[in-house]
């Protein structure tokens, strides 16, 4: 398994888009995602755009803006977009070097409506949503570090997704909810593969705290639908980074964003998720 290879990879995907923003040192205010005062804090229609939810249709394939053995990236229809694919192009190299996958994995950069970033199982696509990493942008104005978080929040989705294609084309035999297996995928890359990334799940939490905030009650279709509610991911994310080091990330419990319930199994989830997702890549990583 050449675990500097998919360290590449998770390194990579912050450097994929040009919005995302070079990362600095952590420092406490980054790590506890607090955020900023004096600003009003972004709710109602940038919040709704992150809804996590699957787009219907196959998207449309155009010719490849970069081809690298079983991984592409499809030029965009709307050219304005090319930028963004090409921005895509060294992931999609990083994942081809240190990934056996079992058939092509295609991304594709397009506006979605107001969706978020998704994966296309027909067509073996992972679409990145131009309009959602504006709305992600646009979410942490007011933060401290803002330009940082946005940019690990939308990493992490791009992991999540990946995820998903990397559960569908290798076939991979996860237990329950796959949108739960994207996020611990999500999180796995994030936390135990190379120099451990504590601000990417953190960011991604904040993100789905601003999701849970935008609503006052809860649905009954999103009780039934297949992700997890945004507070239960925030928490499940803030639990995955703290037991991968509680020393660094106790500030976590101390200020009260995760329970001291939750907080003390966190360790034996991070340490069973590492084990778990370990086995899981072992035919997969090169």
């Amino acid at each position: 398994m050449s675990m500097y290879l998919l360290a590449r990879v998770r390194r990579t995907v912050r450097r994929c888009v040009p919005s995302f923003c070079a990362c600095g040192g952590l420092v406490g205010a980054a790590l506890l995602v607090t955020p900023g005062t004096g600003a009003a804090q972004t709710h109602g229609r940038v919040s709704s755009a992150l809804a996590l939810v699957e787009a219907p249709a196959a998207p449309a394939h155009p010719r490849a803006a970069a081809s690298s053995g079983r991984v592409r990236v499809m030029s965009p229809q709307d050219r304005r977009l090319l930028p963004l694919a090409q921005g895509l192009v060294p992931l999609a190299n990083a994942i081809d070097a240190s990934m056996a996958l079992n058939s092509l994995l295609t991304f594709q950069v397009m506006d979605c409506d107001g969706r978020s970033p998704y994966y296309h199982p027909r067509s073996q696509t992972i679409v990145v949503c131009a309009d959602f990493l504006q709305s992600v942008n646009a979410l942490f104005q007011s933060y401290r570090n803002g330009d940082q978080l946005a940019s690990s929040a939308i990493g992490f989705t791009v992991l999540h997704e990946l995820g998903h294609a990397i559960v569908h084309i290798q076939g991979l035999p996860i237990a329950g909810r796959e949108e739960d297996a994207a996020d611990q995928f999500a999180a796995y890359f994030a936390l135990m593969v190379g120099e451990p990334d504590y601000v990417q799940p953190l960011a991604a939490a904040a993100m789905f705290d601003e999701l849970s905030r935008s609503s006052r009650s809860v649905s009954d279709a999103l009780q039934a639908g297949d992700h997890g509610l945004p507070r239960q991911r925030m928490y499940n994310l803030r639990c995955w980074a703290y037991g991968a080091n509680p020393a660094r990330l106790a500030a976590i419990v101390t200020e009260g964003l995760l329970p001291v319930d939750r907080a003390e199994r966190c360790m034996a989830e991070a340490a069973r998720l590492e084990r778990s997702w370990s086995a899981l890549l072992e035919g997969t990583i090169k």
